[in-house]
């Protein structure tokens, strides 16, 4: 007998609560308004999986975007590095968005990567995950995507899945 899930809908929301650490020599370079006061801006796009197949022979896949701005005149970005961290799960091997509304109690298993390869899971440089750096001093923006994974033939119950994750970028 097999079950076919057709209504269970998958949403990953990453949210903004950016922990700002400051480099002292470096911060100067992008001083002004913004996220901790030193004129840069962090944005975060949500990560959306949409109706999941359990039956699918290949993996849900969405992306996010993580977008580090310097909002002052000097328009250059100091060294940068972005981690996220493991979610409500606490577990990078096991990244978990948990069921709500008729799903409570139900887990549905993520991964995100830094890379389309899916071979770096996104971290906090822990437990073999990595970080993602920029900044070049040379632009004054930089997109970095995320890659969202759902892996195949979770028999779960249908219903909506959320996870919420951190975003820290240190400079």
């Amino acid at each position: 007998m097999s079950i076919i899930v057709r209504s269970l809908a998958a949403a990953l929301l990453a949210l903004c609560a950016a922990a700002l650490t400051p480099g002292t020599a470096r911060a100067a370079q992008c001083t002004g308004t913004g996220v901790g006061g030193a004129g840069i801006t962090l944005s975060v796009t949500g990560l959306t999986f949409g109706a999941y197949d359990p039956t699918n022979v290949t993996a849900a896949a969405s992306t996010t975007s993580v977008t580090v701005q310097c909002n002052s005149t000097a328009r250059t970005l100091p060294p940068i590095s972005i981690a996220i961290n493991a979610g409500d799960s606490g577990s990078f091997t096991a990244r978990a968005m948990d069921g709500t509304g008729t799903a409570a109690g139900a887990v549905l298993t993520y991964q995100l990567y830094d890379n389309s390869t899916h071979s770096t899971i996104w971290g906090d440089g822990t437990g073999g995950t990595a970080t993602v750096s920029g900044g070049n001093g040379t632009s004054y923006t930089q997109t970095f995507t995320g890659y969202g994974q759902v892996p195949v033939s979770q028999y779960t119950t249908p219903g909506n899945y959320a996870d919420t994750l951190t975003v820290t970028m240190t400079y």
